[in-house]
């Protein structure tokens, strides 16, 4: 039997693929995530966050692919679970001839990722969310 002793972690992350109508900007990621809101209330607290922080932040950390590479990729490493996401990822890939791209987000990195990553996000566009917890 395995005992362990060090440190045990709660924390999670979460890969997003994500499929924009158009090449993301600023504006763009403002407009259709967040609408008309100047703030939101942090998912986990009484916190609210300026909805142009979380925008910066989602933008520094995007990135274009290519989603034949990117499937290929994952189904060469097994970066998916099983045989049923890479099946969700082909039909994702197949429907969406729009902009896509990753992100991946950790609660570990702070509140404004904690949010990002559990706070439905990505909810306005067509995404698929992969929790790596």
């Amino acid at each position: 039997m395995k005992i362990r002793s060090g440190f045990v972690s709660n924390s999670s992350s979460s890969s997003f693929i994500v499929a924009f109508d158009q090449e993301p900007t600023r504006e763009y990621l403002k407009k259709v995530l967040y609408g008309n809101q100047e703030t939101i209330q942090y998912e986990y607290g009484d916190e609210f966050f300026n909805v142009d922080d979380l925008v910066d932040h989602i933008m520094n950390n995007l990135c274009e692919v290519n989603p034949f590479d990117l499937l290929i990729e994952r189904v060469r490493h097994k970066k998916w679970g099983n045989d049923d996401e890479t099946d969700e990822m082909v039909d994702f890939y197949m429907k969406h001839q729009k902009f896509i791209y990753e992100c991946e987000f950790a609660d570990e990195n702070g509140r404004v990722e904690c949010q990002l990553e559990h706070g439905g996000t990505f909810n306005a566009v067509d995404h698929k969310r992969f929790s790596h917890h």
